[in-house]
């Protein structure tokens, strides 16, 4: 890994374009991978995963994919906190947003005067982060392991986080 973002052929392009359109992220494992499991978060997918033979079943029954599972689930429950905004807010991809960063993957979703802004580091390496979000004042900083008082000044590789906000003086 250089630390340069994987190519993702342009999700947000239909995201935007069909916004209503529920989509899920094709998985053929038993398993879903932090990447995917970020990918899927930072585009507003439906998770998926495939168990389709009885070794998978195996597999799953015996906790072979313990470390997966439990990421998925915290990212999950990340999602759930802000369902009301990355489930069924509009996706709005980087409007609003200065993020200069090209290895910050930086995605938007808007309902009712507020933002949520999904994060995610698609290197393997940190990653400085500044973001910027005029006209909006930031609620809330939540990961998969909780709450950060303020945005990290760097991102770990595959971090993944979401930040809410709110439009300043409700307009």
């Amino acid at each position: 890994d250089n630390g340069e973002p994987a190519f993702q052929n342009y999700p947000e392009l239909f995201r935007y374009c069909f916004p209503d359109t529920v989509i899920t992220l094709r998985n053929q494992r038993p398993w879903i991978s932090k990447r995917a499991a970020n990918y899927a978060a930072a585009y507003g997918f439906c998770y998926e995963l495939e168990v389709r033979y009885d070794a998978d079943k195996q597999d799953v029954l015996a906790d072979r994919y313990h470390e997966e599972a439990l990421y998925a689930r915290k990212a999950v429950e990340l999602r759930k906190r802000h369902w009301d905004l990355v489930g069924t807010g509009r996706f709005v991809d980087s409007r609003y947003l200065e993020q200069h960063n090209p290895a910050i993957i930086s995605k938007a979703f808007e309902a009712d005067g507020r933002l949520a802004v999904v994060l995610w580091n698609d290197t393997g390496t940190g990653q400085p982060l500044a973001l910027g979000v005029p006209g909006w004042i930031r609620e809330d900083v939540d990961t998969v392991d909780g709450h950060l008082d303020e945005l990290p000044d760097v991102m770990a590789p595959q971090q993944l986080l979401i930040c809410t906000y709110r439009k300043e003086n409700g307009v």
